[in-house]
């Protein structure tokens, strides 16, 4: 019995995992070829007996493709299950003896595309022996009796002709499509079953590798490897493998693909996290007045969370420094308050935050506007520089007596003898 390996999610590239087994009939009778191909989406398969193409049935060709497809393959047809592909031959004749080829074309690319890339398309040769039947009838001459009535002629029995023991050679695993890395080893082997034991060829390019001393064939009764300890590029192309035994050969063939070395540069370890970053809106110079209460906030983010920390002209400031000074911190946000700014409290304050991936820095230039001090003017008696002006009045009358003084200071009060008069700006 028959065993198919397992094969993985098939890929666009057709693989032939069931391929057609060689066979050999006798004249007119029928034979059927078969194989299972694997592709998504499912691959074009194509038939051919001699190298004519023979027609699927439910397909569309051209009345001359039509016309040409009858006379060459007569009434042979292709035609596909949901599952395995057949091929029907009825009725052979000795003439169509020769090689029967299947080809399984990529279905997601234009055909003129899958047929100049090898590596599109995968296929099998088989060949189709068709013994002709000999007419016995035909080497019998006529033979005059002495006897007055002949006998009746007895009729012959025509036997087929006998067909070896045995089977012809297929592969139960397909060379499948291979691709290495410049340098490394490439391992390619197949699976078959045949009786009496095959003759195993490996070619690349269509040249016979067998005896080449750079690769390495190990074959068995059911296995067959070719491996190449280091590889090049020009090893590149397409591998075929033959079986072979008295009875007909199977072939079939795969693609290996030898890609550039890719030589890689040393990668420093990548941390997981974040430098600390300060996010808007950020510390801005500012003016205050002496005794004017000064607030810096800082938005900061990182991971892991960033420790921060405050400096004024280069000085650590602690949070217990001074009862004026309060520091505030409440990821992402930390704040610096000084309640009523003093002469030193001026000068440039950076908020510092650092953790494992980094360290930022903002700052803001505060200054502290002190009050003007006051004018001191030298001191001076005062001095009349006119005197009131005598004046007649009446009883109840009001009067208005005005004079010039010039002093520092100058009182803003007057007397007369025995009044006081307030000061009313007439001085001097």
């Amino acid at each position: 019995m028959t065993t198919v390996q397992s094969v993985e999610e098939p890929g666009p590239v057709p693989i032939l995992i069931r391929p057609p087994q060689s066979a050999r009939i006798n004249e007119n009778e029928s034979v059927r070829f078969t194989c299972h191909v694997l592709a998504k989406p499912p691959a074009n398969v194509t038939w051919y007996i001699n190298g004519q193409p023979v027609p699927n049935v439910g397909e569309l060709v051209s009345p001359s493709e039509k016309e040409e497809s009858e006379q060459s393959i007569r009434p042979h047809q292709a035609r596909f299950d949901g599952l395995m592909h057949h091929l029907e031959m009825r009725k052979c004749r000795p003439d169509e003896s020769g090689q029967i080829l299947v080809i399984a074309r990529r279905s997601d690319m234009p055909r003129e595309i899958v047929d100049s890339s090898p590596e599109n398309s995968t296929s099998a040769t088989v060949t189709l022996e068709v013994v002709p039947v000999q007419d016995l009838r035909a080497q019998l001459r006529p033979v005059r009796r002495s006897l007055p009535e002949a006998a009746p002629i007895q009729a012959v029995q025509i036997m087929p002709a006998a067909t070896p023991s045995g089977r012809i050679p297929y592969f139960t695993r397909p060379l499948q499509p291979t691709t290495v890395v410049e340098g490394s080893l490439a391992d390619l082997y197949v699976e078959f079953e045949s009786e009496p034991s095959a003759e195993i060829k490996w070619f690349r390019n269509g040249l016979d590798i067998s005896s080449n001393p750079d690769y390495k064939i190990t074959t068995t009764e059911l296995t067959s490897h070719l491996v190449i300890s280091e590889t090049f590029q020009d090893d590149s192309g397409t591998v075929m493998v033959t079986a072979t035994n008295p009875l007909g050969q199977a072939s079939t063939m795969g693609v290996l693909h030898v890609t550039p070395a890719i030589r890689l540069t040393p990668v420093r370890p990548v941390t997981v996290g974040q430098p600390p970053q300060f996010l808007p809106p950020l510390l801005q110079d500012g003016l205050f007045n002496l005794g004017e209460p000064v607030t810096l906030e800082s938005k900061v983010i990182g991971e892991p969370l960033p420790e921060v920390k405050w400096e004024r002209n280069g000085q650590l400031i602690q949070p217990t420094e001074a009862s004026y000074l309060r520091r505030f911190d409440e990821p992402p946000f930390h704040t610096l308050l000084l309640c009523e700014t003093r002469p030193e409290d001026a000068g440039l304050y950076k908020c510092i935050a650092t953790n494992p991936h980094g360290q930022a820095v903002c700052a803001a230039q505060i200054v502290v506007e002190l009050p003007p001090e006051p004018v001191v003017q030298p001191m001076s008696p005062p001095v009349i520089l006119e005197a009131p002006k005598d004046i007649t009045v009446s009883e109840t009358q009001s009067v208005v007596l005005q004079c010039r003084v010039k002093g520092t200071p100058i009182s803003n009060v007057l007397h007369f003898g025995l009044l006081c008069v307030h000061y009313e700006g007439l001085i001097e």
